[in-house]
C-alpha cells in the first residue's frame, strides 16, 4: 500500500476526463457489485468441478505461494494506513468505475441499503433487552460493569487514536 500514498486516486469517472481509468499514473478504486461477485463465483466453481485433476494442484501451489508471500511481505506503513484509514472516513466507497456502467438503479439502491444496513447499531442487542427483562439484579450489575469496562476500553482506544493522529499531524 505504501506506493500508492501520495499518487492521485478517484473512484468513478468524470465527464471531463472518462478516460482517466486507463492513465497508470492514476489510481481506480471501487467496490464490485454482488451479482458480479456470484456470477464470478459461480464461473471459478464451474471451471474447479470440471477440471478437477488440473485445478487441485494449483490451488495447492497458491496456497503455498501465499503463505511464503504472507511470511515475507513488508508490513503496511503508517502512512498508507492512516491514508486509507482517512480515505474510507470520508466518504463511501462507490461502484468500481470501470464496471459503472454496468450497474442499474435499482442494484445500487441495494448496495447502499445493504452499507447502511451494516452500518447500523441497535441501541440495545437481545442479550442486554433479555437481561434487564429477567429483573436479576445481579445479572444486571455484572452486565453493567461488563459494560462500563467495554466502555473504558474504547475511551482508551478513542484518546490513542486522537494522540497518534496530533503524533502524525506534526
Amino acid at each position: 500500500m505504501s506506493i500508492f500514498v501520495g499518487r492521485p486516486h478517484f473512484d468513478q469517472t468524470t465527464p471531463q476526463n472518462p478516460d482517466l481509468v486507463n492513465d497508470p499514473g492514476t489510481i481506480a478504486y471501487g467496490c464490485l457489485t454482488a451479482t458480479l461477485m456470484d456470477e464470478y463465483s459461480t464461473s471459478v466453481a464451474q471451471v474447479k468441478h470440471t477440471h478437477k485433476v488440473i485445478m487441485d494442484p494449483l490451488i495447492q501451489s497458491i496456497k503455498n505461494s501465499l503463505t511464503k508471500y504472507h511470511k515475507t511481505r513488508d508490513p503496511a506503513s503508517v502512512n498508507s494506513i492512516a491514508h486509507m484509514r482517512d480515505l474510507l472516513e470520508k466518504k463511501k466507497i462507490n461502484v468500481h468505475p470501470l464496471i459503472a456502467d454496468d450497474v442499474d438503479e435499482k442494484e445500487a439502491d441495494l448496495m447502499c441499503f445493504k452499507e447502511q444496513l451494516a452500518a447500523f447499531k441497535p441501541k440495545a442487542s437481545a442479550l442486554e433487552i433479555g437481561i434487564i427483562k429477567s429483573k436479576n439484579d445481579d445479572r444486571i450489575e455484572e452486565f453493567k460493569k461488563t459494560v462500563a469496562v467495554r466502555q473504558m476500553k474504547l475511551k482508551e482506544k478513542e484518546v490513542f487514536k486522537a494522540s497518534h493522529d496530533r503524533y502524525k499531524a506534526e
